[in-house]
């Protein structure tokens, strides 16, 4: 999450973006599950359907729907945005205006906590963000540079911290490696 946290807050210091802590680690934490998502799955759902159906509910399930539209919409609009085109008939816009939608209407029911007043607010320009940190990933590699990243910190290996450097990552290897779970 580090690595997430450090290119967010770059980011953000270099587009004069400026987010509360609560926002930066919510964004922070969607980075960080990127290697659980897929993104050609991601991609097939309909989230205008979803949000449609969402938002007629008062109920917490109907929240987590609405929390988990707004949270895709951010990621397919940013960090999968070159992934989507030419592979889905909608376009970056339809996933920006459902996920801005869907954090507005979660916030005002309160049925959440979080920072989804400024999820919706600032929803554009954190997409900016995510396409800045998907292309300094190379999202091609990303996996790749995410197990690189894991191995060097369970064994803090100068080769790989050369590799990670190569690729923009600077790390520190001051911890000992073997205190490391």
């Amino acid at each position: 999450m580090e690595l997430f946290y450090e290119r967010v807050k770059g980011i953000c210091q270099k587009r004069h973006i400026n987010l509360d802590h609560e926002t930066e680690y919510y964004v922070v934490f969607l980075l960080a599950s990127v290697k659980s998502l897929r993104g050609d799955r991601v991609v097939m759902q309909d989230l205008g359907d979803m949000f449609r159906e969402a938002r007629k509910g008062t109920t917490v399930s109907h929240a987590i729907k609405l929390q988990t539209i707004g949270d895709s919409g951010l990621m397919i609009a940013g960090f999968w945005a070159d992934f989507t085109q030419g592979r889905h008939l909608l376009g970056v816009d339809h996933y920006i205006s459902v996920g801005e939608n869907a954090y507005s209407v979660l916030d005002g029911s309160q049925m959440l906590q979080g920072p989804f007043d400024s999820l919706a607010r600032e929803f554009r320009r954190i997409v900016g963000l995510l396409n800045e940190v998907s292309e300094n990933f190379s999202l091609t590699s990303m996996q790749n540079v995410l197990n690189l990243y894991e191995r060097w910190q369970h064994t803090h290996d100068p080769r790989l911290a050369q590799v990670l450097k190569e690729q923009g990552i600077d790390v520190v290897a001051s911890a000992n490696p073997r205190s490391i779970h």
